[in-house]
């Protein structure tokens, strides 16, 4: 549960677990008691984790409560069952541990955030906007580091930057370098640096891609 402390626009969420989730649920409390549906996902499939982006910014009025329920299943029956027989499981970073985590990508609100749109087309193909999701997280950062998130659909160079709010190159992270198509993660370092909002520009694919980063 995490407690919204201003106006705020959500843009998108992140749910993250392994193997053995099976049903995810999120969703906000506003102050009135009213609820917002967010996402729901009836058969969790660890391949498929993704940033899930609405069709327009989500308000959340100061004090709105995020939640998020998810139902795991530690038997034999899970065809994704990791041990055999299934074994005691604790939070972990190894595929065969768990986790119930969600990242929301949330900005101070500003009136009329409800009418913009955040896609051009309405129902996507499976598979045809692969390499259309880039996220930071977490976001705020704090502890001086977060991660850039990103799909590519073949390979290809790379670069990755960090710049200021005037868009002044503040650290290099990629410089054309190759990657392998497919889900990447790159480590952002912070450390160092001044609290404030910055811009992490991707550049990949003939495309160039720039996302906003807080940094506590």
């Amino acid at each position: 549960s995490l407690t919204v402390p201003q106006d705020a626009s959500l843009l998108s969420v992140l749910p993250h677990s392994h193997l053995l989730a099976k049903k995810w649920k999120i969703w906000a409390v506003k102050p009135s008691g009213d609820t917002i549906k967010l996402a729901k996902i009836d058969s969790w499939n660890f391949r498929w984790q993704g940033n899930y982006r609405f069709l327009a910014m989500q308000k959340l009025p100061a004090g709105s409560r995020l939640e998020a329920d998810v139902t795991y299943d530690n038997t034999m029956a899970n065809p994704r069952q990791p041990n055999s027989p299934p074994q005691t499981v604790q939070w972990g970073e190894n595929t065969t541990d768990e986790m119930l985590l969600s990242y929301f990508d949330l900005v101070p609100y500003l009136p009329g955030d409800e009418a913009i749109a955040l896609a051009t087309r309405a129902v996507v193909p499976v598979g045809a906007a692969a390499d259309d999701d880039f996220l930071l997280h977490p976001n705020p950062a704090e502890l001086g580091s977060a991660t850039a998130s990103f799909t590519l659909a073949k390979a290809g160079p790379v670069s990755l930057r960090l710049l200021d709010q005037n868009g002044r190159l503040v650290r290099t992270v990629l410089t054309n370098q190759n990657q392998s198509g497919g889900a990447h993660q790159v480590a952002l370092p912070l450390q160092e640096l001044a609290a404030g909002l910055y811009l992490v520009q991707l550049e990949t694919e003939g495309r160039v891609r720039v996302g906003k980063l807080l940094v506590q």
